[in-house]
């Protein structure tokens, strides 16, 4: 298992000091006191609203298909090249996440292990949770939309950052499931863009 148990405080830290702990345990202890600071310290009602929802706008991809069928029809390039692109780049980045990383890394979600976790969708995912699916979707998206429509370039990162805060707010990802998922989701987006030799 890559992502065993790690340490959750400080002492349980220290109680596997070198040569038990090492960078790796580090970065762990530093993720989950990043992810409290999110799902507990930043909590509020206000927030409690805003993040499932756009938790549930990146589910399936749905936001981002529908974006793909609205610009498909506000130009002369018809619905097929955004819409097919974007399901292209949906389907791509769901084979590599559930179908090769997250079997590969096999990373407890922090509802999972976490006892002081908020959860606060009704159905969390069952599914591994390094990296961020979401993550990764919402910027291979956004970094094809992006090119296709340059001048709402912002909107749609600002969108897909949205999402991907809201996994680990909502408590079903460690920061660092989400840094990852958006890194690979920039670098998909922009082979995806090469390889179909996209044009604006």
């Amino acid at each position: 298992m890559l992502f065993p148990k790690y340490p959750s405080t400080k002492n349980e830290y220290r109680r596997n000091s070198p040569p038990q702990a090492t960078v790796y345990y580090l970065i762990n202890y530093i993720d989950t006191k990043l992810f409290y600071m999110i799902n507990r310290t930043a909590a509020h009602p206000l927030a409690d609203i805003l993040m499932p929802f756009f938790s549930y706008l990146g589910n399936y991809g749905a936001v981002w298909l529908i974006l793909g069928l609205i610009g498909g029809t506000q130009n002369d390039r018809g619905i097929e090249q955004p819409f097919g692109i974007v399901l292209l780049s949906l389907l791509t980045a769901h084979l590599l996440t559930e179908g090769l990383i997250k079997p590969f890394f096999r990373r407890s979600r922090p509802f999972e292990t976490l006892p002081q976790t908020r959860l606060l969708i009704s159905k969390p995912p069952s599914s591994k949770s390094f990296p961020s699916g979401h993550a990764l979707t919402s910027y291979t998206c956004a970094t094809i939309l992006s090119h296709l429509y340059t001048g709402l370039a912002p909107y749609f990162y600002f969108l897909a950052g949205c999402i991907a805060l809201s996994r680990v707010y909502v408590g079903v990802h460690y920061p660092g499931d989400v840094i990852a998922g958006k890194e690979m989701g920039l670098l998909l987006g922009s082979l995806i863009k090469y390889r179909l030799n996209i044009n604006r």
